[in-house]
């Protein structure tokens, strides 16, 4: 498991993708995932309302996490623009992502849930497994909500849970969400422990980013 501190952008208000370079000095930053709208495609399902743009920075701890949050840490130069903040515990099932540009599928739960244990189970124990059998996915994340502490200068969200789903192309999340396996996570979602909040689903095309410091970039080289 790790953590991930998302900041979103609901609009084109969005600022230019950080490089490599700029994100040097956040110490224990392991990589940024970079999340853009991407066009609707015929067949996915795809809420109104997408976020134009999302970072998912992920550490390995909650210290360096709440750490590059402070108000005067390098990474104040990603918060212009009316985004909003959360951290997450990251739970990866599935990572067989190779270098370049993907295709993510962001489901999202404001939730809340009615027993937010009895849910956490359910996702972990019925969903997730099924999610791992898309044929041809890369990667299959599951993001709760923690508290902590920042003192960033954006909105603090507060959503329940978030997961991501990893293709190589948009061709192939489309395949995947036609199979047998996306009637079976149908008829789980029937399901589902009692929650409030909706879902709402947003396709993402999607680049990482490794600091200089990453050892995942370093294994990659």
């Amino acid at each position: 498991m790790a953590f991930a501190l998302f900041i979103t952008w609901p609009s084109d208000s969005a600022p230019a993708a950080p490089c490599s370079a700029s994100l040097d000095g956040v110490s224990g930053l392991r990589r940024v995932v970079v999340l853009r709208s991407a066009e609707v495609i015929q067949g996915v399902p795809q809420d109104t309302g997408e976020p134009a743009q999302c970072l998912q920075l992920e550490f390995d701890d909650i210290a360096a996490l709440e750490e590059a949050a402070k108000a005067d840490h390098p990474l104040c130069h990603l918060t212009k623009g009316a985004a909003d903040q959360q951290a997450f515990l990251l739970r990866r099932y599935k990572d067989d992502t190779p270098p370049g540009s993907h295709c993510s599928y962001m489901v999202h739960y404001p939730g809340p849930a009615e027993n937010t244990e009895e849910w956490l189970r359910h996702y972990r124990s019925q969903h997730i497994p099924l999610m791992c059998r898309l044929p041809r996915i890369r990667g299959v994340e599951m993001l709760t909500r923690i508290d902590w502490i920042s003192s960033l200068p954006l909105a603090h969200a507060k959503h329940m849970q978030r997961n991501r789903v990893v293709f190589d192309s948009s061709q192939e999340l489309r395949a995947a969400l036609q199979s047998s396996v996306r009637d079976e996570m149908r008829a789980d979602v029937a399901q589902y422990p009692r929650f409030e909040g909706g879902v709402f689903h947003h396709v993402m095309t999607t680049e990482v980013i490794y600091p200089a410091h990453s050892p995942d970039r370093r294994a990659i080289s």
